[in-house]
């Protein structure tokens, strides 16, 4: 049954030319059943011949075929239709962060689109962060072949922090170039992977541990998740981290 299922989603388009062909085949024996009817009380008797009344039977035991064959074909069409307008919506995803010290205190946080900033005091010559990212998708339609990125400048430290799901989120072990981490600049930045479909109405949360170095002064340091997909999806979250 479940391949019979899988067979006929697969082939629903044909599945919907057989609805329209078995409607008009219920419209072609309801006329035809008519004009058998109206020859037969054209006729000086009151009664049918018997050839209109076995051309009467048969052009309803056929309507009532066709009407069984369109509802089975809308049944198997249905689901396949209803999955390809849902992929065919605009998903609406938000990118949201949370941020933690060395002792795994919430110094910062957002859920909304747009820049945000934290601050913190590093606590020793090689300071690190944790950065919680959480993708939620709001609206109809399933993000499909997403890829997530989290990139730091390649002067920071950057690693994945997903106990026993590593092969799920993973740090490229080669530096990437990037245009948008520092506007009007091609820097180069460690990036971490994640490869999945987001669907409607769930989050998902990609941690990293990040370490950025120690300086006299304040500095900002950027962090930029990127999140593709289809369809139409791209979207940017740019993160300043300001040591102090």
């Amino acid at each position: 049954m479940t391949e019979l299922l899988a067979t006929a989603r697969k082939h629903w388009f044909a599945l919907l030319i057989a609805t329209i062909v078995g409607l008009g085949g219920v419209a072609y024996f309801a006329w035809w059943y008519k004009q058998a009817t109206t020859l037969a009380t054209s006729t000086a008797t009151r009664s049918m011949t018997e050839e209109t009344v076995v051309l009467a039977l048969c052009a309803t035991a056929l309507a009532f075929l066709a009407v069984v064959a369109a509802v089975v074909a809308a049944w198997f069409a249905w689901p396949t239709f209803r999955d390809w307008a849902q992929e065919h919506q605009t998903p609406t995803v938000v990118i949201g962060w949370n941020v933690f010290d060395n002792g795994k205190a919430l110094i910062g946080s957002s859920d909304d689109g747009g820049e945000d900033v934290f601050s913190f005091t590093p606590h020793q010559s090689f300071p690190d962060v944790y950065l919680q990212v959480i993708i939620r998708n709001e609206g109809p339609a399933t993000v499909r072949n997403a890829i997530l990125n989290i990139r730091v400048l390649w002067d920071c430290d950057l690693d994945t922090y997903e106990p026993g799901r590593e092969d799920l989120h993973r740090l490229t072990q080669l530096p990437a170039y990037d245009d948008d981490i520092q506007p009007g600049q091609s820097l180069p930045v460690h990036s971490t992977v994640a490869e999945r479909d987001f669907p409607p109405g769930k989050h998902y949360i990609y941690s990293v541990k990040v370490s950025f170095p120690r300086t006299p002064d304040t500095r900002e340091w950027p962090i930029l998740v990127v999140l593709d997909g289809d369809p139409d999806v791209t979207l940017e979250k740019r993160i300043l981290a300001k040591t102090n």
